[in-house]
């Protein structure tokens, strides 16, 4: 069942467009999909970052809480211990304060304490320790791993207080040590078990405007190559966490997709062919009822119902109707046969078709009869 050449087209450009359309529409909702994949991995970051800033601010209060403890008796450490563990929970290592370049007091009091002490001796931490001194704000150092204390973050806050002279006088820092793994480690971990591999960045300490890589799932040399994160700041330093699920953005069930759009196109395809091929049979089933097999014109009643049709489509027109009726064509076909009486009338028909005007109707009204 083949197609006559304008069809052929006609289906070749129906099948054209419609597979740019699949096309479209599969790329339209491949991008919708990741667009709302990575709208769902943003929220992620922003929930877990947002807990992460929790875990920090609370760390950050508490070193707030051991200052306005030591400026409201102007310098003087009351009562230091019920304090410190009124504010210790799990993701609070230790407190403590630092006088004179040395940590005066800490809690909890156990073996690591020493260690503890020591803090005020590192670099970093020191440096922080300015930073916070002249911007007297709260600042965060780390997360470091501390000998003898684990990886943590340190809180630090400048003391100032009213001296004997009325002038406020720097006394001291209060300081707060954060233990990372309760703060984000489990949270990383869970964003994992989601499918999704992730990155913790962070500047360290105030002073530093590079991030540095903390925590990650994809090793230390490697990156992600197109996260969604969520990015803050809290105590004078910035964080960053990225995430992207394993194996990069990709659609949903994209397979299926495809698969349907495929499907849907190949039937549409189908659908079209069987149209254009039934208005094909219906053009040749017209052809049969009102054209002449013999010759190609009309015949009786296709002539006839194109005449009546061109009288009303101009009934202001003037017509002229030809009746042309071969005399004794019977002894043509009687003396030569029908196989030459055939090509006389189909040679009658050329000729006509020349003398006569191109918009003529042309028609067999008979054996021998043609009308015009």
């Amino acid at each position: 069942m083949r197609l006559n050449r304008k069809h052929n087209w006609v289906l070749l450009i129906f099948g054209i467009a419609l597979l740019a359309a699949f096309v479209w529409n599969v790329k339209g909702t491949s991008e919708n999909d990741i667009a709302r994949s990575r709208e769902r991995a943003s929220n992620i970051t922003r929930a877990y970052g947002e807990e992460l800033q929790n875990d920090l601010d609370y760390g950050i209060q508490a070193a707030e809480s051991l200052r306005e403890m030591v400026w409201e008796k102007h310098g003087i450490v009351e009562n230091f211990e019920p304090t410190a563990r009124a504010m210790r929970r799990n993701s609070v290592g230790r407190l403590g304060l630092i006088r004179d370049g040395r940590m005066e007091y800490a809690y909890p009091e156990d073996i690591s304490t020493d260690r503890f002490r020591s803090l005020a001796e590192q670099e970093g931490i020191q440096s922080s320790a300015d930073h916070a001194r002249k911007h007297r704000k709260a600042v965060l150092y780390g997360p470091m791993n501390f000998a003898g204390l684990g990886e943590g973050v340190v809180a630090l806050k400048a003391i100032f207080v009213v001296g004997d002279s009325g002038k406020e006088e720097f006394w001291g820092y209060s300081v707060v040590l954060i233990k990372t793994p309760d703060v984000y480690v489990k949270t990383l971990n869970t964003m994992n078990s989601m499918g999704y591999d992730y990155c913790l960045d962070t500047t360290i300490r105030p002073d530093s405007g590079q991030m540095v890589q903390i925590e990650s799932s994809v090793g230390e040399s490697e990156t992600l190559t197109d996260p969604v994160g969520y990015t803050f700041f809290k105590g004078q330093c910035k964080w960053r966490i990225n995430i992207m699920p394993h194996g990069g953005w990709h659609v949903r069930k994209f397979s299926y997709v495809v698969i349907g759009s495929s499907a849907l196109w190949f039937g549409l395809m189908i659908l079209m062919y069987f149209l254009l091929h039934t208005l094909e049979a219906d053009k040749r089933l017209e052809r049969l009822v009102h054209q002449d097999v013999l010759t190609g014109v009309l015949n009786r009643q296709g002539f006839s119902m194109q005449a009546e049709k061109q009288i009303r489509q101009e009934t202001r027109s003037s017509f002229t109707l030809v009746f042309l009726d071969l005399d004794d064509f019977k002894v043509i076909n009687d003396v030569y046969g029908h196989a030459v009486g055939d090509a006389a009338l189909k040679h009658l028909v050329v000729y006509l078709r020349s003398a006569f005007p191109q918009d003529v109707i042309l028609g067999r009204y008979g054996g021998d009869e043609f009308s015009s």
